[in-house]
């Protein structure tokens, strides 16, 4: 492997196994760079490599991470290979801006399927609620992440383990390495690394949710000059306001126009239910009515408890007007 190797306990030395991974681009990054993950994107992988976006480790990572072993020992055991343990992470050598942390190294014959691949590969384990995969299909971010690898290690195939915990079962799939996806993969990971991390060029934002909730706690201070470029930005933002704005309003007005139909053709000028169920060719319209229950403020503000029950909730908003003349 034309690589080079970083020597580090990831259990042992977490914050520098995190700080090891903002030098250069890893395989959960490559489905966001290529736009191949729902729950990420270049904006995201980029607040990550700049430490403005922390990540927190979950209980699913927790346990994906302690089922490591066993299922390194259930590999060895089905496919009667020889499964050892990288003692790093691997860098690119040509490419010094990709690493791979791999789950491990597989020596020997593996066939999966319709599948048979012989030599050394590497192992990839996951563990997941099941969606995504199929007999033959794998989620497309954890393909980029498997064809990042041996882009980086020069590697010819892997073998996903994917641990299902709805059934407690493990899943393989052997995917090989694809020569063109990893030529353009390639290019789009040191166009990312080259114009965006190491010139400060903040990507694009997408409009996601992970996106939107990582914008809000970046910090902002009370003195800000803006470019005048962005002007541009903050007249198509103030377009596509009132865009949404007429777009609200003919969604009312089609809604409302269901609604006096379905009055029109009701056979009761009166009804109590909570329900109101039809349907037309393809599509099953549900009219109900939802009763919640909220807290009466006022009277506890009366009664003097208000701020014994009440708790605090922060939220920034953006609001853009036009100055007043003066």
């Amino acid at each position: 492997m034309n690589v080079k190797i970083t020597k580090i306990d990831q259990e042992k030395e977490p914050e520098k196994w995190l700080n090891l991974r903002k030098t250069g681009i890893g395989g959960s990054d490559a489905g966001a760079l290529m736009g191949m993950n729902e729950y990420s994107s270049p904006l995201t992988v980029y607040l990550q490599k700049k430490g403005l976006n922390q990540e927190i480790d979950s209980e699913i990572l927790r346990w994906g991470h302690l089922l490591e072993n066993p299922i390194r020992e259930e590999v060895a055991t089905k496919f009667g290979v020889t499964v050892t343990i990288p003692e790093g992470m691997y860098t690119n050598e040509e490419h010094s801006f990709m690493n791979a942390n791999l789950d491990g190294l597989v020596e020997g014959t593996v066939s999966v399927k319709n599948k048979t691949v012989t030599g050394l590969g590497g192992l990839e384990i996951k563990t997941s609620n099941g969606q995504g995969f199929g007999e033959y299909e794998i989620p497309d971010s954890y393909y980029c992440q498997v064809q990042h690898y041996m882009a980086v290690t020069g590697l010819n195939w892997f073998l996903l383990a994917a641990f299902m915990k709805s059934s407690c079962t493990i899943q393989y799939y052997i995917i090989e390495k694809d020569d063109e996806f990893i030529e353009k993969l390639i290019e789009v990971e040191k166009d990312f690394w080259e114009n965006y991390v190491l010139k400060d060029v903040f990507p694009a934002p997408t409009g996601a949710d992970n996106e939107n909730q990582l914008i809000k706690k970046l910090p902002i201070s009370n003195n800000v000059e803006l470019d005048e470029s962005l002007l541009e930005i903050i007249e198509y933002k103030k377009e596509l306001d009132e865009q949404i704005k007429e777009l609200k309003k003919k969604q009312e007005a089609a809604k409302n126009q269901i609604l006096l139909a379905m009055h029109k053709a009701s056979n009761s000028s009166n009804s109590d239910s909570k329900s109101v169920v039809a349907e037309l060719g393809d599509f099953k319209i549900t009219y109900s009515t939802d009763i919640k229950k909220s807290v009466d403020s006022d009277l506890l503000k009366k009664e003097g408890i208000y701020d014994l029950y009440s708790k605090e909730t922060k939220t920034k908003t953006l609001l853009i007007t036009k100055k007043k003349d003066v």
